[in-house]
């Protein structure tokens, strides 16, 4: 049985954070990157928790960036 665990984390390899998921295999965890935040309109620095919607798609929260740099919401599909 595939099980997983959503997160964020406020570095990545380009500097502005990360959405992940952890799937768990058996004895051994699988990170899986699913968005790195940019320089750009995605916004920077993510804060809070995950919220996996009844829609299958993922939602947050960032503290910096977008269009007017005070942080956005977001939602990407896993």
């Amino acid at each position: 049985m595939r099980t997983g665990l959503y997160g964020t984390s406020t570095q990545s390899g380009a500097g502005y954070g990360s959405v992940f998921k952890l799937v768990h295999n058996g004895d051994t965890w699988t990170y899986v990157n699913l968005h790195d935040f940019g320089a750009g309109d995605d916004g920077q620095n993510p804060i809070g928790g995950v919220t996996l919607g009844s829609d299958g798609k993922l939602y947050g929260t960032t503290s910096a960036g977008g269009i007017h740099g005070a942080g956005v919401v977001w939602e990407i599909t896993p």
